[in-house]
């Protein structure tokens, strides 16, 4: 019998993409929808991400939650819409990595820019280039349209 200290289910699962349709296994992006999520956010953030593995393919595992909240707080507590959680290792020495990406405004447009705008400071990341702001709407824009042409 449930009782308020029975677990929530988890996030209802959306599967795993990998660069080169599944041919290598070193690398991709794991989208997590929570249940709160509508179905056609989560079906667009998991056609832009299996297409930001053909346009710009990561190196190592990232996992990408998608939250039905407006809001979330970053790792150092700052309330943001979406955030890249880079570790301070060098991203050679690093298998995984993670970004958050919020719904909350519920228009796949304003998400699908959220996630465009974290995986271009995962290129920053990766790349070894400083984190900055600079630039990254609008290569998060870009990355996001040659993501779904690509991806659909």
């Amino acid at each position: 019998m449930p009782n308020r200290f029975t677990p929530k289910p988890l996030p209802r699962w959306t599967g795993k993409l990998f660069p080169g349709y599944g041919c290598d296994n070193s690398a991709g992006i794991i989208v997590r929808c929570d249940r709160r999520v509508s179905q056609r956010i989560a079906a667009a953030v998991r056609t832009c991400a299996s297409g930001l593995m053909i346009v710009s393919p990561a190196e190592h595992w990232l996992t990408c939650v998608v939250l039905p909240q407006v809001n979330v707080l970053t790792p150092d507590n700052h309330p943001a819409q979406g955030f890249f959680y880079f570790p301070d290792w060098h991203p050679s020495k690093v298998t995984r990595a993670s970004l958050a990406v919020c719904a909350g405004l519920g228009t796949i447009r304003h998400v699908l820019q959220i996630l465009g705008h974290e995986y271009a400071h995962y290129e920053q990341w990766r790349d070894g280039h400083g984190y900055t702001e600079r630039g990254v709407e609008v290569r998060g824009r870009n990355l996001v349209k040659m993501a779904m042409e690509v991806g659909s």
